[in-house]
């Protein structure tokens, strides 16, 4: 695998049939998960990633959509986590 020098969205290549149907694999967004205020309402599902964010076999799976306004700016979830949480190293508390 060659060396990521930039963060960039990846799409998944994992497939399943759902009802007879071949269909990407959709995983839970990282950065929706961890600002849902709704504890029963599930985050947005995605089939991307950002390679350079993965760890090993754990990929870090972002919405590549804008689904929300973060600090007052309409952003995409890749956005906010590369862009607000620095990658993972400034997740808000709350």
């Amino acid at each position: 695998m060659p060396l990521r020098m930039t963060h960039a969205l990846e799409q998944c290549d994992d497939w399943v049939t759902v009802s007879g149907t071949q269909k990407r694999r959709q995983r839970s967004c990282k950065v929706c998960a961890l600002l849902r205020t709704n504890t029963k309402k599930k985050p947005f599902v995605t089939t991307f990633f950002c390679e350079r964010c993965s760890i090993d076999d754990t990929k870090c799976w972002l919405c590549n959509k804008i689904r929300r306004y973060y600090k007052g700016v309409e952003k995409t979830c890749f956005e906010i986590w590369h862009d607000d949480f620095e990658g993972g190293q400034a997740i808000p508390r709350n």
